[in-house]
């Protein structure tokens, strides 16, 4: 006994200190006997939970509840190992135990919220905070989560409100000013964004994440230069920032013997157990390959940074099927027909730019919004919106059976709101959506907006697929991105979504292809200037020195002139590829 509290002083001093590879260490020497008991298992899955060994933590931590299950800490960091490996169900029950042996704990409260969100269950997500700020209605901790889970879900207008509410409340909480920062930049405020970064700045000058944001700001309004210096203070105070390398390799090209790259390299064998920031390395490391036309390194490179973010997102290429097939039998002929005899809301001033992602939409965005009576809105979410509120059925026959029988009765309305938000971006003639998955809803765009102006992007197929299968997509509303297969399986699938449009509308949506527009660019703008009813403007040609945000990961492309070495770019990796993959048209 007067042995095992010597260890467990020891191992608390270690832990104290941070030393957690000297825990795992001393305790994997110590008698098997000892190995097991409840609290050295603790101390053992707690260092292996501080060093983003997730699933041996998960082990530890679970071994130790089964001989001790009224610890709060052992039930605690056990949830909390479920939660960081996306096991919600189990992570949401141990939260929940640990707040009956600790009543209304702040952390366990917090904790359970990330994972009631994370399990799609956001309302009780809500209602847990709101219950818990009942209790504690001036912890600031409270409503940074709940100002968290308003930015998840791109509320950004309540998530100011309520960082701020933080700041009034503490006006030193860590990153309350960088997350401020972060929203303006989401609604496009980039003085307000500045403004709140400055003041993170002062506050923690050391703080790498706000040199990374302003870069980011830089980099959007076309700052280059500017960005590029952020980013590099940015890997200064943290030289392991993957997103950093990430964001630098979309920006300048390295040569392979450059520092950097070995830098990069050092961040990838640091990153070997945190999923997440290993596979932007891996994205970053292929972008120098094949800049320097090493393009079977740069493919082993994304290839394992493709299998890293698969294991991180939910995608169904069944339900993507499910889904464009019932689009497609939705808005049939006779459907359609019924729907443009009905009250329609009559504008022209949304501009839809669309089609798969990499195909061109920013370029076409940047050419199209340099027109004197044109604006920029970038990817807006609006109308998907506007449609789940109206039709908020998950169900697919309940969905379609809904939009048969009420639609008709609702076109007005939904094109009437869609308008009204463009109207809160801007009051110019014309304003651009660029958001590339609203080809999924052209039925309700052309029925809600029959003035609407639709640009299809359209690219070589494997062009399109390679540049997709390369690049890092941050959002899961793009999971087909990551694997050879579903890329191509979902291709097909929106080809053939795009056929029946075309069918059901003909000339009423344009076709822009993107080899024709670098390939013969005044031709090509005065055909489509002819579609959009819009005067020529030789601004159109100089896009690439348009002022306008960007977001996308095209933002460098996108601001040099016209170049057509991205044509036939598939075929520096063919030799690497299915032939399900170099069958596409």
């Amino acid at each position: 006994m007067h042995t095992l509290k010597k260890i467990e002083k020891k191992l608390e001093h270690l832990l104290n200190k941070e030393n957690f590879t000297e825990v795992i260490n001393l305790i994997d020497a110590l008698d098997a006997s000892l190995k097991e008991l409840p609290k050295i298992l603790y101390y053992q899955g707690i260092s292996f939970l501080r060093t983003n060994r997730f699933l041996e933590a998960k082990n530890n931590l679970e071994t130790a509840l089964k001989k001790d299950h009224s610890d709060y800490k052992i039930v605690f960091n056990a949830g909390l190992a479920n939660f960081f490996l996306k096991n919600y169900e189990r992570s949401n029950a141990l939260f929940e135990d640990a707040l009956k042996l600790k009543k209304n704990d702040i952390l366990a409260i917090i904790y359970l919220a990330r994972s009631l969100f994370e399990s799609k269950n956001i309302k009780n997500s809500f209602k847990l905070l709101e219950n818990a700020l009942k209790v504690y209605p001036s912890n600031p901790n409270l409503y940074f989560e709940l100002s968290s889970i308003f930015f998840k879900i791109k509320n950004y207008s309540l998530a100011i409100k309520f960082y701020t509410k933080v700041k009034e409340l503490e006006p030193n909480f860590p990153d309350v000013y960088l997350n401020l920062a972060i929203c303006y930049q989401n609604i496009n405020a980039h003085e307000l964004s500045v403004k709140n970064l400055e003041i993170q700045k002062l506050k923690t000058p050391d703080n790498f994440l706000v040199y990374y944001n302003l870069g980011n700001l830089l980099r959007e309004i076309g700052n280059i230069e500017e960005s590029e210096k952020y980013y590099f203070k940015a890997l200064e105070l943290n030289p392991y920032h993957s997103q950093s390398f990430r964001m630098l390799t979309g920006i300048k090209k390295f040569k392979l013997e450059y520092t950097f790259v070995s830098k990069l390299k050092l961040a990838i064998e640091f990153h070997k157990n945190n999923h997440n920031s290993l596979l932007e390395s891996y994205y970053a490391l292929s972008k120098i390959y094949e800049d320097n036309k090493d393009y079977q390194n740069s493919f082993d490179c994304f290839t394992k940074a493709n299998q890293l973010r698969r294991e991180e997102v939910t995608y169904s290429g069944k339900f993507i099927k499910q889904q464009f097939s019932m689009v497609k039998n939705l808005f049939n002929e006779t459907f359609v027909k019924k729907l443009k005899a009905s009250p329609s809301f009559l504008s022209k001033k949304p501009i839809f730019i669309l089609g798969m992602p990499r195909s061109g939409t920013t370029l076409a965005e940047q050419i199209i919004s340099s027109h004197k009576d044109v604006v920029s809105g970038g990817e807006l979410t609006f109308m998907q919106s506007i449609i789940k509120k109206n039709f908020p059925k998950n169900d697919y026959d309940l969905f379609a059976k809904d939009v048969l029988e009420n639609l008709n009765l609702k076109l007005e309305l939904i094109g009437k709101d869609y308008c009204k938000e463009l109207n809160n971006i801007n009051d110019a003639k014309k304003v651009t959506d660029k958001l590339p998955f609203n080809f999924i809803f052209i039925g309700f765009i052309k029925c809600c907006l029959p003035e609407a102006k639709i640009i299809h992007c359209t690219r070589n197929a494997k062009d399109t697929c390679i540049s997709i299968l390369k690049n890092y997509f941050p959002l899961d509303d793009v999971g087909f991105a990551h694997s050879e297969y579903e890329i191509v399986e979902y291709y097909k699938e929106y080809n053939s979504l795009m056929k029946h449009w075309k069918l059901i509308f003909g000339d009423e949506i344009f076709d822009l292809s993107y080899e024709q527009n670098i390939l013969n660019p005044k031709k090509t703008l005065e055909d489509l200037l002819k579609y959009l009813e819009l005067d020529w403007d030789e601004e159109c040609l100089n896009h690439h020195k348009s002022k306008n945000i960007i977001k996308t990961i095209s933002t460098f492309q996108a601001r040099q002139p016209i170049y057509n070495s991205s044509i036939n770019s598939w075929t520096k990796y063919e030799n690497f590829l299915s032939d399900d993959f170099k069958s596409l048209n």
